[in-house]
């Protein structure tokens, strides 16, 4: 670390200072605070303030010369209100606070038990991992502001209980478990289409049928064959409605669930019913 004009003057006092202390362990003194001195320093500009905060700790005992007590002191107040803190929390799935559980934050404990009390935490982002016994652990991602104080991480517990060692449980979710929507409405409007076409069918060959057993056998007019010609056609076209329709509805209730591919259906229209000539 590059030191000022004015630390190179503090060193300097010191090491006059040092030199009016008796033996090793004034030398060891001042070595202590010199190093926390300049670490403290180092350590806050790369927002490691429980480090920095610490070696102000060092600095500012009595043993340590009055020119860096001085800015030790002064550093520790800055760094108390910038280090932030968090205060941990769990419930279970019911909403209950949940206490005997083991919090780590990036790879190290942090708390054995919950109690409610701020933790403080140097500033940035940070993985937090909750386990309790019977859940399975619940992993939480925070970024933590400098100088924000109490800042709440809760977490919630599902209800159930972590599965023994070498069984597996199945859960329902919404992404890994099929969902099976309602009929859309599709399928009712063609549905009903398809019904009432084939109906129509139904009488429009009925009633074209009845005509020409009658002219058959009698002679049939012009007009009877123009008659049984529009029915029959009107047959045909309400049969290719109706199976239309029916095979869209089939696909609108088929295509309700995602999971599956949407059905192709392919509809080959034809007559019913071949027209007669007389």
């Amino acid at each position: 670390m590059l030191l000022t004009p004015r630390a190179r003057g503090l060193l300097v006092a010191c090491l006059a200072a040092g030199a009016l202390l008796p033996g090793r362990a004034a030398a060891q003194s001042k070595a202590a605070c010199l190093s926390s001195y300049t670490k403290s320093q180092d350590l806050r500009k790369h927002s490691q303030l429980l480090e920095s905060k610490e070696q102000l700790l060092v600095c500012v005992r009595q043993a340590c010369p009055a020119l860096l007590r001085k800015d030790c002191t002064r550093w520790l107040s800055e760094v108390e209100q910038l280090l932030p803190n968090i205060v941990l929390g769990a419930r279970d799935g019911a909403g209950n606070d949940m206490v005997d559980v083991s919090v780590t934050m990036d790879g190290h404990a942090l708390a054995k038990q919950l109690d409610g009390k701020p933790i403080s935490v140097d500033p940035g982002a940070h993985s937090l991992h909750f386990e309790v016994t019977g859940h399975a652990p619940v992993d939480r991602r925070v970024v933590i502001r400098e100088g924000q104080k109490a800042r709440a991480v809760v977490v919630t517990f599902d209800g159930g209980a972590k599965a023994p060692a070498g069984t597996q449980t199945l859960k329902a979710s919404a992404q890994g478990e099929p969902q099976h929507a309602g009929i859309p409405a599709g399928t009712f409007v063609f549905g009903g289409v398809a019904v009432v076409s084939l109906g129509a069918f139904g009488y429009f060959g009925a009633t074209g049928l009845s005509r020409w057993n009658k002219c058959h056998n009698g002679g049939c007019a012009a007009a009877d064959t123009s008659y049984v010609n529009q029915r029959w056609v009107g047959a045909d076209i309400a049969l290719g409605l109706a199976v239309a329709s029916a095979g869209l509805a089939t696909w609108f209730y088929l295509s309700r669930d995602h999971s599956a591919g949407a059905p192709q259906v392919g509809i080959a229209p034809g007559m019913a019913m071949a027209r007669f000539s007389f």
